[in-house]
């Protein structure tokens, strides 16, 4: 893959050139169509998967960096995009396992009901806090990932998730939560 000629391209599609963003397309478009099938998803939805990818970069282009890992930038957006799906599928098998079956046992809703307050208090988190900690937990990123994305470093990363954790955990322990479904939610 010609890195230069993908940084030049980059340059201009930074400032809305159409021409070049097809041409950055046809030359970097099965990188992307990899990771998603090496994530798992079939053809169809690997193909759904770059068309999200590219327009996602697209509305992106302000931020771009032509030196620093366009290609890099492209797998992130498509490694979320492709956790996503999955979330969703499971998600959908899940609603469609509860329609069959009525839960039958109080501590599984419990513990539905103790995720779903700790999704609720990740909101009431710094915007950082709360952005870091839905890549790192909910889309699972690594840190080393969303400092790139992020364009901050790995350490800032692992600070914020520490006080997040800490955050929400004084948050929890003040609605009388069971702390081990803190830890439950955050070791699955």
């Amino acid at each position: 893959m010609d890195f230069k000629k993908i940084s030049i391209l980059s340059k201009y599609i930074k400032k809305g050139s159409e021409k070049h963003f097809k041409l950055f397309f046809q030359i970097t478009h099965g990188v992307v169509f990899g990771v998603c099938v090496k994530m798992g998803l079939s053809q169809e939805d690997a193909e759904e998967i770059v068309q999200d990818t590219y327009i996602q970069f697209w509305k992106q282009r302000d931020s771009i960096d032509e030196n620093n890992g366009v290609i890099g930038l492209l797998k992130l957006i498509a490694k979320r995009l492709v956790i996503k799906k999955i979330n969703k599928k499971e998600l959908t098998v899940l609603n469609n396992l509860d329609e069959i079956h009525k839960i039958s046992d109080n501590s599984d809703l419990k513990g539905t009901v103790n995720s779903n307050l700790i999704k609720e208090n990740i909101k009431k988190l710094p915007p950082t806090q709360k952005e870091i900690i839905t890549l790192f937990y909910l889309e699972g990123l690594t840190t080393i990932e969303i400092s790139n994305y992020l364009k901050v470093s790995v350490r800032t990363v692992e600070n914020n998730l520490y006080r997040a954790k800490k955050k929400l955990k004084q948050i929890l322990d003040f609605q009388n939560l069971n702390t081990n479904s803190f830890y439950d939610f955050f070791n699955e």
